[in-house]
């Protein structure tokens, strides 16, 4: 508990230790002294030690914000406000808490179209889970209808838990979660931060990392990517064709931005031009409009099939109960991310309806691998109509 100042070290003392030090050069002076003074010693009784004492205790409090200072660039020293100070410097700030969300599967009746208002309420709990968008549904027809949580935080309506809304929707037949809701987080505690930035997890804030992760933490986005084009002359050319002029980002969102903040987000962290079909506006301080644009990355069905041994017992609805489990997959890749066996058999590790001998994955329904790319600019969709189940080894 040192620091060191123009090569000298302080080391920071208890009141107590001070007034020793006081005590100590006033008998030193006592003995000097001719004839000499009398000893005086460390004791309540002793007026001069309770002087000094306070004086320490003054002398105690300097130290402490001395040394304070000291490490107020030190992440595992320093006190918790200057933590937050940091921030700027560590190009990063706590996180903050997110909200649940969750895709509900809605049917409309025969008799008629059903329309589903923004606002609608699907109650969990002491929760509700809210349509930020309308919804027109065909009669017969079904829809899946994207909502978020009131609350944030770490908030999971299991799958099957929202079955109805608070209010009547006319023609509607049915509503149900296929899925479990998408989990929000509370906000990070400074404890926690401070271990964020010891570590060095996610602080680059700044930068094309730090706009990714700031983006999928948006209230509506399931995840984000953005890609940035490095190259001075020559168009970044990606998975699909997908391309990127010379010094330009793109920015690909699944989900819905509830709060308009895909703008500020990005501004926040990049100033490269933007290219794309949507488009947010970005006001500067001095009033200026500019507009960020990015798009919506598009599904990208991925075919599966299930292979079993015709040996070992089976249940009746195997590919039904399978196909259940593969799809809780979905919303959990990120944009452009590639598709393997594992992570489809990952999901049907403890499945006991037949024994999984293995799995292959296609984007076209024709062509199995035991991995497939989709193209930059889509996201994984697992679907029960594109499973397949095959005996055999």
């Amino acid at each position: 508990m040192s620091w060191t100042v123009a090569g000298i070290t302080w080391t920071p003392q208890t009141a107590a230790q001070h007034a020793q030090t006081q005590l100590d050069y006033l008998n030193t002076l006592q003995s000097a002294s001719i004839p000499p003074g009398p000893t005086l010693t460390a004791s309540p009784t002793n007026a001069i030690w309770l002087e000094y004492l306070g004086s320490g205790s003054i002398q105690q409090l300097y130290d402490d914000k001395l040394y304070a200072a000291s490490q107020s660039f030190s992440v595992a020293t320093c006190d918790d406000t200057q933590v937050l100070n940091l921030a700027p410097i560590s190009g990063t700030s706590p996180l903050a808490a997110t909200y649940s969300t969750v895709y509900l599967t809605c049917v409309a009746t025969s008799a008629g179209t059903c329309i589903i208002p923004a606002g609608t309420k699907a109650q969990f709990g002491n929760y509700n889970f809210i349509t930020p968008s309308p919804t027109t549904i065909a009669a017969s027809g079904s829809a899946s209808v994207f909502a978020v949580c009131d609350t944030s935080g770490p908030i999971i309506a299991p799958i099957a838990s929202l079955t109805s809304f608070t209010t009547t929707i006319t023609n509607l037949a049915s509503v149900n979660n296929p899925a479990a809701s998408t989990q929000g987080s509370a906000a990070e505690t400074i404890a926690s931060y401070r271990q964020r930035l010891i570590s060095g997890a996610g602080t680059l804030n700044w930068g094309l990392q730090g706009c990714i992760l700031a983006l999928r933490a948006l209230t509506g986005i399931v995840t984000a990517q953005v890609y940035f084009n490095v190259d001075t002359t020559t168009p970044l050319v990606l998975t699909g064709g997908f391309t990127i002029p010379p010094r330009f980002a793109r920015i690909l969102v699944q989900g819905t931005d509830v709060n308009q903040a895909i703008a500020n987000t990005y501004t926040s962290r990049m100033t490269a031009p933007t290219t794309g079909s949507q488009s947010e506006i970005w006001t500067t301080l001095s009033g200026q409009i500019f507009p960020i644009y990015f798009d919506y990355a598009t599904p990208q069905n991925i075919y599966i099939k299930i292979y079993y041994d015709p040996g070992q017992p089976t249940t009746s609805n195997l590919l039904g109960l399978a196909s259940a489990q593969i799809i809780t997959l979905n919303n959990t890749y990120l944009i452009g991310e590639a598709v393997n066996q594992n992570e489809i058999s990952g999901v049907l590790t403890n499945f006991n309806g037949a024994t999984i001998t293995g799995v292959t994955v296609s984007l076209d329904g024709i062509t199995y691998a035991r991995s497939v790319q989709p193209n930059a600019n889509t996201y994984p969709v697992f679907s029960t109509a594109n499973i397949t189940q095959v005996s055999g080894p």
